[in-house]
């Protein structure tokens, strides 16, 4: 007896629910739109905390985090790396290609961190060609390579000022 005034209650709200939804003028948004939101939230709140690192040599069943972990020892910092993994499609038929690696650490304090000691592999001989970058979405990658664009465009049309990228766009003084 219960159960049916159970399911009664949830009928009636059930209509009530989708009259409400029928009389208002308020726009419905997309299950994908909601899901293309939260993923992109997800994307810039991982951002903080995520890095890329150019360079490593890809090998067959290999450990990641071994070989990040290993790389930042030379910078003096030992991060918790929370994940890792390699960007893009594998090559195929043993095509010598190095993907870049992808890491999240457990804190932007040490992103940041790692950001101003990165230069110093440069001194390591054996990861000389080794460059941490922040990670950037897609978006963002697209938007730098235009910043750079018109920045090496300035440069050659207009070679007697110095110009420089900031706040997300190129800037120009007289040297």
């Amino acid at each position: 007896m219960e159960t049916t005034t159970v399911q009664t209650e949830i009928n009636t709200d059930s209509i009530d629910l989708e009259q409400t939804a029928l009389d208002t003028d308020s726009e419905v948004i997309a299950p994908n739109e909601i899901q293309e939101s939260l993923q992109t939230k997800a994307d810039v709140e991982d951002q903080g905390n995520s890095l890329m690192m150019y360079g490593i040599k890809e090998e067959k069943e290999e450990i990641l985090i071994e070989k990040v972990q290993e790389v930042l020892s030379h910078l003096q910092e030992k991060p918790r790396v929370i994940s890792c993994d390699r960007l893009g499609k594998a090559p195929a038929g043993g095509r010598a290609r190095t993907r870049p690696i992808r890491f999240y650490l457990s804190g932007a304090d040490q992103v940041e961190a790692i950001l101003k000691k990165a230069p110093t592999l440069k001194a390591v001989e054996e990861y000389s060609a080794v460059y941490i970058k922040p990670y950037r979405t897609p978006e963002q990658m697209a938007d730098n390579r235009r910043l750079i664009d018109e920045l090496k465009r300035r440069r050659k049309e207009q070679p007697e000022k110095k110009h420089y990228i900031q706040n997300n766009t190129v800037q120009s003084r007289d040297v």
